[in-house]
């Protein structure tokens, strides 16, 4: 079952307000604002002293930065045309030749409009190394359905085939109809009705915790077509009928990216701000960033409602954005996501990050024991060793060994049941027996490894807009 914030856990300062959705854009709560007295061509001479040449580009990457992000996204694509009528060159194809991974993915993010953005985006997720769902499913159930209508219009004017053909052929079962049913548009706009609410809530209850099975096609005609205020009523009426908030219902009945997509709705009703904020704070904890998520979601809130999201951020988490970004990203690329979210005061502070320390390992206590053979045995964090470890054995880790005599080297977090004569283990493996100087890489399970050449070496791929390796 995933884990979130629910209506009810959220509380206190959950906020059910009004959707912050479409409409014009509202600088108040952005962190990006325009630029006063803005000349597009004294901006666009400027990109372009910068970049005569690599060198003088790489060190002046801070004018770069600050005309990116002091500029609305309105004047940067004035300055996009000045430096086209001015020097014949394209912007874009200039940052790409001298800017460099997630620095550059961010500059050219800012250079396109938010329509084009999203489609590309969406094109991304799709097409790219793995399908990335989170990012198809933030993208659109945060759009209106005239957002929805530029977006298809740019994606299969850039890419050729329309943005539903695009899903169709990526996606399967109810996760397909669901994202299908919402690219198509149709939710509706009318107030609340409270006798349709009633029967919308009643008939969720039916199709899922009232009866055996679910019957999936309900969630998805009403999540996806009522309009954003009768879906609140309609959750609230649902808890009142259920007992449950109507994310622990989703959660029990549903499951996968189908389930996903329902919660995101929901989550988008109850405070799209909130759902932001959530999202920000998933990209960065735990082992490893996910920077396709952080740059979308701050390139896409940054002029609408980054202020409050980072206030919300701040109060759920206990750290503001800023600190995370410091903790979680480095150089240019962190210094124009702290611009971006109005903290480039924030630049010159060194990172503390909760990553860099090791978690305590629960019931793993640090063992001593008499050495009987001698040998110097080298030990980093907490490991367990339940036998002697003899003979000048080499241990580095926090893993578990039951048996780890003669001479092995084990390196990392793994549990080894019995490991004699010299073994060389890398990794977070389960070795059952692997005697007789065995060669062991990785994540896998070894019953049983007796060559001295014998190599076991596993790669894990995530797919959450990054790969891990584990060795």
């Amino acid at each position: 079952m995933e884990t979130g914030i629910s209506v009810e856990a959220a509380a206190p300062g959950f906020d059910i307000g009004t959707p912050d959705v479409g409409g014009k854009i509202n600088f108040k709560s952005g962190t990006v604002k325009p630029m006063v007295d803005f000349d597009a061509k004294a901006q666009s001479q400027k990109l372009k002293d910068i970049m005569k040449s690599v060198k003088g580009f790489g060190m002046h990457k801070t004018v770069l930065i600050e005309i990116l992000t002091g500029t609305s996204n309105a004047q940067r694509q004035e300055i996009i045309k000045e430096y086209k009528a001015e020097f014949g060159r394209d912007l874009i194809a200039d940052i790409k030749a001298n800017a460099r991974f997630n620095f550059a993915k961010v500059c050219i993010g800012l250079l396109r409009t938010p329509a084009e953005y999203d489609a590309y985006c969406l094109r991304k997720a799709i097409k790219g190394l793995g399908t990335d769902e989170d990012a198809i499913i933030e993208i659109i159930c945060t759009c209106t359905d005239e957002e929805l209508v530029v977006i298809k219009g740019i994606y299969q004017r850039e890419y050729g085939i329309t943005l539903e053909d695009d899903i169709a052929g990526d996606t399967s079962g109810d996760f397909k109809k669901i994202l299908m049913l919402l690219v198509k548009g149709g939710r509706s706009k009318a107030g609340v009705d409270q006798v349709q609410a009633e029967a919308d809530a009643r008939a969720i209850f039916d199709a899922g915790e009232g009866q055996l099975g679910t019957d999936e096609s309900v969630f998805i005609n009403i999540l996806a077509t009522r309009s954003y205020k009768q879906l609140k009523v309609i959750f609230r009426i649902y808890e009142q009928i259920s007992k449950k908030t109507i994310l622990d219902a989703i959660d029990s009945e549903t499951s996968g990216n189908f389930g996903k997509t329902l919660k995101t709705i929901v989550r988008v009703v109850m405070g799209k701000k909130l759902y932001y904020a959530m999202r920000l704070q998933v990209s960065m904890k735990g082992l490893g960033t996910d920077d396709r998520a952080l740059i979308r979601i701050i390139i896409r809130t940054c002029e609408t409602r980054l202020m409050d999201i980072k206030a919300i951020f701040q109060r759920e988490y206990g750290d503001s954005l800023g600190k995370w970004i410091i903790d979680n990203t480095s150089g240019n690329y962190r210094l124009i996501l702290l611009h971006l979210i109005g903290e480039a005061s924030l630049a010159d502070v060194p990172a503390t990050s909760p990553k860099e320390k090791s978690p305590k390992k629960k019931g793993l206590k640090k063992f001593s024991f008499k050495r009987s053979g001698g040998g110097p045995k080298i030990s980093a964090k907490a490991d367990a060793d339940l036998s002697p470890d003899v003979k000048g054995d080499l241990d580095i880790g926090g893993d578990l060994d039951v048996d780890v005599p003669k001479g092995g080297i084990d390196i990392g977090g793994d549990i080894d049941i019995e490991k004699p004569k010299g073994g060389l283990d890398i990794g977070g493996g389960l070795d059952i027996k692997k005697p007789k100087g065995g060669f062991g890489i990785g994540g896998g399970l070894d019953v049983k490894v007796e060559s001295t050449s014998e190599v076991t070496l596993e790669v894990v791929r995530q797919t959450k807009g990054r790969n891990r390796h584990r060795w």
